[in-house]
């Protein structure tokens, strides 16, 4: 049932959003882009990620409704405008995996040094109050 409820969150996603979002831009450019947002992605943020629609297991990568939209975008296309124009396509798919990577590597190092950083800001302040204690006690 979990797998059901995950794939009609990622249906749900990669469907409206891409159906709708192009509109709201071609309508209103950049504006109709933030309208889109709250209006679409907002939403269904909300029902996939904090209604658990999707099932995200902790301890295991995280998969997000973006890569649904993604794909939905790039087959969506293709169904409508042919196979030529994906192969047209693939020099900007390698650089969004590529630029992924790259974004998912560096979040890694950020997260690694912040949480050293605050394990010796810990280690510090625990020092720094049981020195004294122990100085005085001494």
């Amino acid at each position: 049932m979990k797998n059901f409820r995950s794939f009609i969150g990622y249906l749900i996603a990669a469907t409206i959003i891409p159906l709708v979002w192009g509109s709201l831009v071609n309508i209103a450019g950049i504006s109709g882009g933030l309208v889109a947002t709250l209006l679409l992605v907002a939403p269904i943020w909300y029902l996939n990620h904090h209604l658990n629609l999707v099932d995200n297991k902790s301890g295991v990568a995280f998969v997000d409704m973006g890569l649904a939209i993604a794909i939905g975008g790039i087959f969506r296309d293709t169904f409508l405008l042919g196979g030529s124009q994906l192969a047209a396509s693939w020099l900007t798919i390698i650089l969004v995996v590529v630029g992924g990577l790259a974004g998912g590597l560096a979040s890694a190092v950020i997260e690694k040094i912040v949480a050293n950083h605050k394990k010796v800001k810990t280690e510090n302040c625990l020092n720094e109050k049981t020195l004294p204690i122990l100085t005085k006690e001494g």
